[in-house]
């Protein structure tokens, strides 16, 4: 998700067109960009919630030293949530809430959010700002459609929606099940379907790195049921959930940030009833709650756009958790130049295997030390 740092001028814009008084509890149901959120609250010392649609997000933020004061010493209330996906979407006693869209947001993950919001039947002072022509539109769409009384203005590349009583008499339910869908995937010792929706990475159909990393695993790996596994950026969870269907391990742990992905992974592990896995709800990049050397494989497809230090600082933790001969398998693109990074973290290579098709490789590393 992407929410570009706001300038002073649209502060000015916010403080001049959505007066808030020092008593009013504000809440702020999606923030992705730290300086926005640090702008808020040097502007508006008010009680203010805030709700984080992403692990790594949050990390992010922590890692302001300003805003990681202020949720120390809570005077800022925290959620991991998508608009009501995991609890009630308003923050209790809010009297003003903001909502920034962010600019890449899918317009069913907008209208969603908007049919939240509709659905309200609490008292509030609602301000919208979009910066996407399409999510515009819908959203003009929508509030006209709800009868509610509004004023829109502009600043910039910005569209700014205000409404200053909202209590909308309009009877909308809106429930995520609604926007999500399945995706068919096929081995051929089994047929899968996993829930799917907007805002996933490749949220039509099994990725072909994805499909290539389960091959592999399959032809050329031996699980016995006694072995741990980790799935690192589990998404849905297919990687991890074809592999214990197939070899039935001990147990898996499925590590995943986005709060979209964890809600239709829980919904994944349900439906295929994997009670032998264990949801790590977190930021990809820091250590899990696991023990170090007890993971005999740790399956991973990273993100294309991953660092070259956050690879190097994933590739730290997989090592410390990988048991003496326990097997790293990950798939990267091929233009990704990240094999000479995991050959330097795992100094053997004569146990690193590399496998190529089309657009991606896989590489196998066994941990000898």
């Amino acid at each position: 998700m992407i929410t570009p740092a706001f300038s002073i001028k649209t502060f000015n814009k916010i403080k001049r067109i959505f007066p808030i008084k020092p008593r009013d509890k504000i809440f702020l149901p999606i923030i992705i960009n730290p300086t926005n959120l640090e702008n808020f609250l040097r502007i508006f010392p008010n009680s203010i919630t805030v709700s984080f649609p992403n692990y790594t997000i949050y990390s992010s933020i922590l890692r302001n030293q300003f805003l990681a004061e202020k949720i120390v010493n809570n005077e800022i209330t925290v959620k991991m949530d998508f608009f009501g996906i995991y609890s009630n979407f308003l923050s209790e006693n809010a009297t003003m809430t903001i909502i920034l869209f962010p600019t890449n947001l899918a317009l069913n993950l907008v209208k969603y959010a908007l049919h939240k919001i509709i659905s309200l039947s609490s008292t509030i002072a609602l301000l919208i700002i979009v910066g996407n022509k399409k999510q515009n539109e819908l959203i003009s769409k929508l509030l006209e459609l709800s009868q509610l009384e509004y004023s829109k203005s502009k600043s910039q590349s910005y569209n700014f929606y205000v409404i200053p009583k909202f209590n909308s008499t309009i009877n909308i339910q809106s429930k995520f099940t609604d926007y999500t869908f399945k995706i068919q995937y096929k081995k051929n010792f089994s047929e899968f379907e996993f829930y799917s929706s907007d805002g996933v990475f490749s949220k039509d159909k099994v990725d072909d790195g994805t499909n290539f990393l389960i091959e592999t695993v399959l032809k050329k790996t031996t699980i016995s049921k006694d072995d741990e596994i980790i799935d690192y950026f589990s998404g849905l969870g297919v990687i991890g959930i074809v592999i214990a269907k197939k070899f039935r391990p001990k147990k898996i742990h499925f590590i995943e940030s986005d709060i979209i992905s964890l809600y239709l992974l829980k919904r994944n592990l349900n439906n295929y009833q994997i009670d032998r896995s264990v949801v790590h709800e977190m930021d990809g990049l820091e250590k899990p709650n696991i023990p170090f050397q007890t993971i005999d494989f740790i399956v991973a497809n990273p993100p294309t756009h991953i660092r070259k230090e956050e690879f190097i600082h994933f590739l730290k933790i997989s090592k410390d958790l990988l048991k003496i001969k326990g097997k790293l398998i990950i798939v990267i693109n091929k233009i990704i130049p990240y094999e000479q990074t995991l050959k330097e973290f795992f100094p053997n290579p004569q146990k690193i295997d590399v496998y190529q098709k089309n657009n991606y490789k896989i590489i196998i590393n066994k941990k000898i030390n």
